[in-house]
């Protein structure tokens, strides 16, 4: 079934650009000789727009409640193509979002052409944690892991795919890159103090008395600010059983998947900015993440390399390597170590207990050229459905042992 679910991708993918199709659905029949395989195909009773919505919902310290939605309409032939549109508000910061943008289908090439003007809040750090697990922590524990900053500009892009298990985006983006603030220290379980109210989800605004509470989230650390025009090209080769894919900010991105057992996942960014094309920067940069996944009885086992490759001293700071902490070098302190390349090795395997209690054993290995560093720690977890207790230490240097919770795969 893994195999016809790869055969059929390409066809429910074709479909998906077309509203006057619905649904593609297949099943396998015993026949004689062996099986038959049936696919029906459903036609849409509705052949025009075909609008598709999506919530907008998160919590952070730079925009405290961060709400808003999304809306994708799939054209039809002969237009083959969908625009899209985001808008999202920040209760604490007072700032606005958005996202425009349109595609086109350059038949009958597999390519679509694309272009948007944005606003939006963005991260480097979602390949340590989700931002979902991320609002999580913030809301409930005042523990914040994703650094953000603001963009805001226009690009133009090229999409290819799915060719079987590839995708390929390229593009030109000229955008301004800005720092953002912490506008709020809220968060569920903290002890109130100074008449501060326990549920309240907005931090206090000006012209309000309300104290600041007594526990304070990580500041927001500032960027390097300026104007940034790059070019770039971004490619993915999903071979994993179990697929998962998400949006942010209206494009599509691999993301883990509980179910996968077996498979790889390579995913590989490359930029090039400045120089003949302008701005304030003026970097290469190669962003490569291979993961592996190993499932065999109750083992398992799950490899990730992820390279960081630049030039020394080129980067600006919200694009430069941070290792240490959640999701990279475990039995460090958060980002402890900072640099322009890095290799980092992720080695997690586990046995299962009995289901769905699992223990786990797991090596990062990281090495730092430019500082000629090689960290490394190694620690034991607990895992009990999607939820997760590591303990990790250094294994070369001197440090304390530290915990992490998790919600969701790692990688």
């Amino acid at each position: 079934e893994t195999e016809l679910e790869t055969r059929l991708e390409p066809l429910r993918e074709r479909l998906r650009e077309d509203p006057a199709f619905e649904k593609l659905s297949w099943r396998l029949e015993e026949a004689e000789g062996g099986y038959m395989l049936l696919i029906e195909v459903r036609r849409s009773r509705f052949k025009a727009f075909r609008p598709r919505f999506s919530p907008i919902l998160d919590f952070n310290r730079v925009h405290g409640l961060l709400f808003g939605g999304g809306c994708e309409v799939r054209l039809p032939r002969p237009i083959a193509g969908r625009a899209y549109c985001e808008l999202s508000y920040g209760f604490s910061s007072g700032i606005w979002g958005y996202n425009l943008g349109a595609e086109k289908r350059l038949m009958p090439l597999a390519f679509s052409l694309g272009t948007r003007l944005y606003d939006v809040t963005d991260t480097e750090d979602l390949w340590r944690i989700s931002a979902a697990e991320n609002a999580l922590a913030e809301l409930l524990f005042g523990k914040a892991f994703l650094d953000l900053y603001r963009r805001r500009g226009w690009e133009v892009y090229l999409t290819a795919g799915p060719i079987g298990p590839a995708r390929l985006r390229a593009g030109f983006t000229c955008e301004q890159q800005l720092s953002l603030e912490k506008s709020t220290d809220w968060f569920l379980f903290r002890s109130g103090g100074g008449g501060e109210p326990r549920h309240r989800l907005v931090r206090a605004r000006e012209g309000w008395s309300i104290p600041e509470p007594p526990q304070r989230k990580r500041d927001n650390p500032p960027i390097d600010e300026g104007d940034l025009r790059s070019v770039w090209l971004r490619a993915y080769i999903d071979l994993r059983d179990v697929k998962r894919w998400g949006h942010r900010h209206m494009i599509e991105e691999p993301l883990p998947s509980a179910g996968t057992k077996n498979g790889w996942l390579l995913t590989v960014d490359l930029q090039l900015s400045g120089g003949v094309l302008g701005g304030d920067f003026d970097f290469p940069l190669l962003d490569l993440t291979l993961v592996r996944y190993n499932r065999f009885g109750d083992h398992r086992l799950d490899l990730r390399l992820k390279a960081l490759v630049s030039a020394e001293g080129a980067l600006p700071s919200q694009k430069r390597g941070y290792l240490g902490g959640i999701g990279s070098l475990r039995g460090y302190g958060f980002k402890e170590f900072e640099c322009d390349s890095f290799l980092l090795l992720n080695v997690d395997y586990g046995f299962r207990l009995i289901d769905p209690v699992w223990i786990d054993l797991f090596l990062d290995a990281a090495y730092l050229p430019y500082e000629r560093e090689f960290p490394a720690s190694g620690g034991m977890g607990l895992s009990v459905g999607p939820f997760r207790i590591d303990m990790a230490r250094p294994l070369r240097d001197e440090g304390e042992m530290s915990f992490i919770l998790r919600a969701g795969r790692i990688f």
